[in-house]
């Protein structure tokens, strides 16, 4: 495995296996030396609704005294550190870890603590929208995607988790920034040959 290209990356958890995944994988791509951030972010609406990650929190509406929001807020953030911890144990010794349980929306608070640290990566989960939580964190990748203030990492299974990246394709087109991202490639693959490059416009050279 090469040394990994980004000095400091930024890595959303919301407690699914997605999540975890995107914590490999990002610990994987972490210079020597560098860090790697566990963000996990949690709102008043995942307290009010019960939910957070993939779980569902059941409440006993008859409870007396009755919860009141800090309480519900405070459950939802034990299930934020819980998910932390595990995280940071799928990751190991890899890299340098720092956590963060965070109160707000997930795309800002990942895109703020972004620019925060300078990190050069977020990585997140790929959920698909198989569920309602997928769907809603689905729609902090599409954001991410197009607002993040770096690079983004859509994390999913690979086929061999301790060969990744194994190969690598990239979209090239001439612009500056599709030529960062052969750079990147290159810096990912141990052996420039494995690289598969495909080109977006007809007028760009393939690799032979």
């Amino acid at each position: 495995m090469p040394e990994g290209p980004f000095q400091s990356v930024v890595c959303g958890i919301d407690g699914t296996r997605e999540a975890f995944e995107a914590a490999r994988q990002a610990s994987r791509l972490v210079s020597p030396g560098g860090e790697l951030t566990l963000v996990a972010a949690t709102h008043f609406l995942d307290a009010v609704s019960g939910r957070w990650g993939p779980e569902m929190i059941v409440w006993d509406i008859l409870e007396q005294p009755a919860r009141d929001l800090g309480q519900l807020s405070e459950a939802v953030g034990e299930m934020a550190r819980g998910s932390l911890e595990w995280a940071q144990r799928q990751v190991g010794d890899r890299a340098r870890v720092t956590t963060r349980v965070v109160s707000g929306r997930a795309y800002d608070e990942l895109r703020d603590e972004a620019e925060r640290a300078g990190a050069t990566l977020i990585a997140i989960g790929a959920h698909g929208g198989r569920r309602l939580t997928g769907a809603a964190l689905g729609s902090v990748a599409t954001m991410l995607l197009h607002d993040a203030p770096a690079s983004v990492l859509l994390a999913r299974p690979p086929f061999d988790p301790d060969a990744f990246p194994s190969r690598v394709v990239v979209g090239v087109d001439g612009s500056e920034s599709s030529l960062h991202a052969l750079s990147v490639a290159a810096a990912l693959c141990d052996d420039p040959a494995s690289w598969s490059r495909r080109a977006t416009r007809p007028s760009c050279p393939t690799m032979p």
